[in-house]
């Protein structure tokens, strides 16, 4: 294993593209430690053959879609931007205030959902129309977007409920239970 960023700033976490020639990291880069304002990260592409860092601004959640485009939450929306000529277009427009961990993209790409905060719902919109798909209420924090759907975790004292809510509007249902040992709060697709 080898280091390919330290940073005395806190991580909140990173993706890799494709290519596995970039790292895109949200590093904390004003305010008080532990702070959850948006403002407070920025997205920081590295790149670990040269040490070369470049920063997208504020945000947090990058994902690579493929080696040159990025999509990242800013305080204002969903963004992208081809890393190879610069552009960079406002998809999503939203206001986040705070980090939200709970972001989650579709296989495809094509789909970004995230949990309100204020604990109201769970919003599902298309990034290439920024138009909302779904919006499901009280399905908090622990989500993960398929390409047809959304999934949400319900930790309990003895088991951790997976619950399936399809995008086209028809009725929820359990999928699975874990054991509430295991203390599972992210799935992965």
């Amino acid at each position: 294993s080898v280091s390919v960023l330290a940073s005395e700033q806190a991580i909140l976490g990173a993706a890799l593209s494709p290519n596995t020639q970039i790292v895109a990291v949200t590093r904390q880069s004003t305010g008080a430690p532990g702070s959850f304002s948006a403002r407070d990260y920025d997205v920081v592409l590295v790149f670990p053959a040269t040490g070369k860092e470049i920063s997208m601004g504020n945000g947090f959640a990058p994902i690579f879609v493929d080696d040159t485009t990025l999509l990242w939450v800013s305080p204002l929306g969903v963004h992208s931007r081809n890393i190879a000529t610069g552009e960079t277009k406002l998809l999503v427009k939203h206001t986040f205030t705070s980090v939200v961990s709970s972001v989650t993209y579709s296989p495809d790409k094509t789909l970004v959902a995230w949990s309100d905060l204020a604990g109201s719902s769970a919003e599902v919109y298309r990034i290439q129309t920024g138009e909302k798909v779904a919006s499901f209420a009280a399905v908090l924090p622990l989500i993960t977007l398929s390409n047809s759907g959304l999934y949400s975790l319900t930790p309990q004292d003895w088991r951790t409920t997976v619950t399936y809510y399809p995008l086209d509007g028809s009725t929820s249902r359990m999928m699975h239970w874990l054991p509430g040992n295991y203390q599972i709060r992210k799935l992965a697709l």
